[in-house]
């Protein structure tokens, strides 16, 4: 079987694409043609058929029925022909990185969203041709080009390569260049004025120091052999996902300027370079070969999205891009962020990540005292581990040494992912230490990590410093001159006593409020508010007694007379030489 897909975009200020799939050589009674429900790397399902419109299908020349068997799946019948033509269009107007988009201005297309696959030949290589708008000059796509004199046509070895190929059409900036040995492409939308030496020069320290730590690429062995950036730059978007040798970055153009915005593009940028080992190399053995029309589980998106965030800092301050101080700092906000969140006593990182699918990517007003984010406690317990395994290896080795141990033990000479029971015995084997415990507390469990005595290896103190406010338990916002509360923190005052997220706050004392924390500021622990509200148009009235506020804020700072080993293994956490 051939199969060759033409993506095409006659009108796209309409905001449809017209994709064409051609498969020929069959010998079969009918072809199906399935469009995948999510997207690898976002766990959640998002039914993309649902953009589908006006398809049809021929057999050799003739017209075809086609008719769908499944909410995703359309049926072509072959009708005794060798070859067989599915077009469709696809409504293309919400730009993610998960998601298309196509307007006057350009066309971004996550190929999950947009190119079914014919069943049962996810394997079979492809051809894929873009035919641009008539005054687009421009394709980025990280696929080798075909051998065929039509123009933009790629190479598809098979459909999981395609879904892993984010494509950029119409007239965006390009430039290139080299690091770590490998050719590497920024395709540049959204923002005509940038420093573009100072991105590469920023850009080759990340690449360079992420390389490092697995001292190899591997896009130097990829049948492309080089890595391409899709940089958006846009109004309030923020977001990445990670592609087999590519990533599609978005972020928000009224920050980029800005000293702290750009800080927050680098380690962006280095969250999602990271995931060229450990997510799309190094991976919990369920994400791959995936399954498009179903939620694919596991319990290790932990380690896969956790240890990443945590590496993003780490590569930043490898590559010169933070001082100690700001990488103290990031991790002195990621434990603040977890602790002062309930839902870290209830959920652990392993439901987490079971339950992204129902939970992570459907967040609502209960969602902080139920649950908690795979993604910055992964990022501590990774934290704890490395200090774990320096102090245990006497600062011979770290974390480094497991990430490596995974991508040459699983990735390469496996070539599958790992499981559960392999991602401790790696842990173990690399620090000489029995981990059982740690699991069944902090992985399995929701007991708060140990992170003084961990820190104190390296010679560091954690400090906490608790608020000294007046405490109701409620966020509000004001909307249309209402003050609504938005979120009620579980075992506050105004849990405890009734208050509901959507509550209209009429008055506090009879007295009409504008800014709650304004208010509470003149009030003590221990005094009794009486709150009126409206709630669905009836008014309703409680006596609510204030506590101390039990938000707590943690600051990382380092020990004084710190011995030489502390000294030593600071140096090892910091990935010094």
């Amino acid at each position: 079987m051939k199969i060759h897909y033409t993506i095409a975009m006659p009108e796209p200020h309409t905001h449809y694409f017209e994709v064409s799939i051609a498969v020929s050589e069959i010998q079969l009674p009918f072809v199906d043609f399935k469009m995948a429900a999510w997207t690898p790397g976002s766990y959640l399902l998002r039914e993309y058929a649902q953009h589908v419109e006006t398809y049809s299908a021929k057999a050799g020349r003739k017209k075809a029925k086609v008719f769908k068997t499944a909410k995703n799946t359309w049926r072509v019948m072959a009708e005794n022909a060798s070859k067989v033509t599915f077009s469709y269009r696809m409504y293309a107007f919400d730009m993610t990185v998960r998601t298309n988009f196509l307007d006057s201005n350009h066309g971004y297309i996550n190929p999950a969203a947009l190119c079914m696959f014919v069943a049962g030949h996810q394997q079979t290589p492809a051809t894929l041709t873009i035919q641009p708008y008539e005054t687009w000059e421009k394709v980025t796509v990280p696929l080798p080009p075909a051998n065929t004199k039509k123009p933009f046509t790629y190479q598809v070895p098979d459909f999981d390569t395609l879904v892993d190929s984010p494509i950029e059409i119409g007239n965006h900036q390009v430039f290139s260049f080299e690091a770590a040995d490998v050719p590497h492409h920024l395709a540049w939308y959204g923002l005509n004025k940038y420093n573009e030496e100072q991105i590469k020069k920023d850009f080759t320290a990340i690449i360079e120091a992420s390389t490092d730590i697995f001292q190899e690429h591997p896009c130097q062995e990829y049948l492309t052999q080089d890595y391409t950036f899709i940089v958006h730059i846009l109004d309030r978007k923020f977001g990445g996902l990670e592609h087999l040798n590519s990533t599609s970055l978005h972020f928000p153009r009224e920050t980029f300027d800005t000293k702290k915005g750009y800080a927050r593009f680098l380690n962006l940028t280095a969250h999602e370079y990271f995931h060229l080992w450990n997510v799309k190399r190094i991976r919990p053995v369920e994400l791959g070969p995936f399954d498009y029309e179903r939620e694919n589980y596991t319990r290790l998106l932990w380690v896969a999205e956790g240890f990443t965030v945590y590496y993003e800092n780490i590569i930043l301050r490898k590559a010169g891009l933070i001082k100690d101080g700001k990488f103290r700092k990031g991790i002195a906000e990621t434990i603040t962020r977890v602790e002062n969140t309930p839902g870290n006593q209830v959920q652990s990182v392993t439901d987490a990540s079971w339950d992204a699918w129902i939970k992570a990517y459907r967040p609502n007003e209960n969602s902080p005292n139920t649950t908690i984010s795979y993604y910055s406690k992964g990022a501590l317990i990774a934290l704890m581990l490395d200090l774990h395994i320096i102090y245990e290896t006497q600062g011979e080795k770290n974390l480094d040494d497991v990430m490596r141990h995974l991508y040459q033990s699983y990735y390469k000479a496996q070539q599958r992912g790992f499981n559960e029971e392999e991602i401790k015995q790696a842990l173990e084997e690399v620090s000489g230490k029995n981990l059982d415990s740690f699991f069944e507390k902090h992985i399995y469990g929701t007991q708060t990590l140990p992170y003084n005595r961990y820190l104190a290896h390296v010679g560091c103190k954690l400090t906490p410093t608790i608020e000294e406010k007046t405490y109701l338990g409620v966020s509000t916002v004001r909307v249309a001159k209402k003050l609504r509360v938005t979120r009620v923190r579980k075992d506050s005052p105004a849990y405890r006593t009734g208050l509901n997220v959507h509550d209209e706050i009429v008055k506090i004392d009879d007295q009409k409020v504008k800014d709650l924390s304004k208010f509470m500021e003149d009030k003590k622990p221990g005094d009794q508010v009486k709150v009126e509200i409206c709630r669905d148009g009836n008014v309703k009235k409680f006596l609510i007694v204030l506590e101390e506020n039990p938000h707590t804020t943690y600051k990382l700072t380092m020990q004084k007379n710190r011995t030489d080993k502390q000294k030593q293994a600071y140096k090892k956490w910091l990935r010094k030489t």
